[in-house]
């Protein structure tokens, strides 16, 4: 009476039992020879040690990377602020250059004012001697060009010369034909056309 071990079913499921756990044991024991107990070996066939150095040098890498990369940013944060203070004295320097061209033009007002004041107190001054020369009295008057009158009395000064009245009549003398002396006297403008 041998009986089957496999008809009552009690070693059936002990072999289908004994047999997963043999293979999840062969499985474990294969990692842990792969994982631990070969450690010089890499899952790609590298050895770790390889790896750890090529890792190592890539960390290093990267490292100096972020070192370069804080410099470029120290770098730009120093030329952001230098660009700020070129830019404030930018702003101070064309506020003080309109203030000097506001200066240069209320200068130049002045200066036209001036030369307006000076203008007319010779004018006012040259007719002052034009009017004080009227009847003034000469023995005589010499031109450049050698012509003599005698006993010549002033009529008139006025910008385009003398009138006078001499011995032998009347004569309207341009200011070009009197010497030095009568153009100092009398202020006349030599750039103006004489009348």
């Amino acid at each position: 009476m041998v009986q089957n071990i496999s008809e009552n079913g009690r070693f059936g499921s002990l072999g289908v039992i004994g047999g997963i756990s043999f293979v999840f044991i062969l499985a474990v024991c294969t990692a842990w020879h792969f994982l631990v107990a070969n450690d010089s070996v890499a899952p790609d066939g590298r050895e770790f040690k390889v790896v750890v150095q090529e890792q190592t040098e890539r960390i290093r890498d990267l490292e100096d990377d972020i070192a370069a990369a804080k410099h470029s940013i120290e770098v730009r944060r120093q030329t952001a602020a230098d660009a700020d203070i070129l830019a404030h004295k930018l702003e101070l320097a064309e506020s003080e250059n309109s203030a000097r061209i506001k200066s240069v033009a209320d200068l130049k007002a002045g200066i036209d004012r001036l030369e307006s004041d000076l203008k007319s107190y010779k004018d006012d001054y040259r007719e002052g001697v034009w009017k004080s020369a009227a009847g003034e009295k000469l023995p005589s008057l010499a031109l450049k060009s050698g012509r003599r009158y005698d006993n010549v009395t002033i009529v008139r000064v006025t910008a385009g010369g003398m009138e006078i009245s001499h011995q032998d009549g009347l004569a309207r003398i341009s200011p070009t034909d009197l010497d030095a002396t009568w153009q100092k006297r009398f202020q006349w403008d030599m750039s103006q056309p004489v009348h």
